[in-house]
C-alpha cells in the first residue's frame, strides 16, 4: 500500500477507503495521474486520465497492483476525446481498450468493483 489515505489520523474514525495503490502505466501511455484508490466495500478507482497515441487495440496501457486485480474480467465503457470505446480490466491486472483510438481517455473517477474478492480471504 502506498499510504494512508487519512494521512495517519483517528484510528478511531470510519474509513471508506482501504488505501491509494500506484498502477505501472506503459511507455506509451501518459497518465495524470498512477494512483488508484480501494475502497472498503472493493470499488477500485483510477484517479487520473490517460494520453494514448498510435494506440493498438488491446495493447497494456497500466497494469495494476493484485490488490486492485478483479478475479474476473471486467469491460468499462470509457471515453476516448468524443468516442467511445471499452475499456478492459484482466484478471492479471492488465488494463486496455478495444479499438485503436489516439487521444484523452478520460479515466479520472472511473471505478469499478471486485466485490468477489470480500469473502476471498
Amino acid at each position: 500500500m502506498v499510504d494512508e489515505p487519512t494521512g495517519g489520523g483517528n484510528p478511531n474514525f470510519f474509513k471508506i477507503f482501504k488505501g491509494a495503490y500506484l498502477h505501472a502505466p506503459s511507455p506509451e501511455a501518459i497518465f495524470t495521474s498512477a494512483k488508484l484508490m480501494l475502497s472498503c466495500v472493493n470499488d477500485v478507482q483510477f484517479m487520473g486520465d490517460c494520453m494514448v497515441m498510435g494506440y493498438t487495440p488491446g495493447a497494456a496501457l497500466t497494469v495494476l497492483p493484485p490488490e486492485c486485480r478483479p478475479p474476473t474480467e471486467v469491460r468499462i465503457p470509457v471515453v476516448v476525446d468524443t468516442k467511445l470505446d471499452v475499456l478492459a480490466v484482466q484478471t492479471n491486472g492488465t488494463v486496455s481498450l478495444n479499438a485503436t483510438t489516439d487521444g484523452m481517455v478520460y479515466l479520472s473517477g472511473v471505478s469499478f468493483n471486485i466485490s468477489s474478492n470480500w469473502y476471498s480471504n
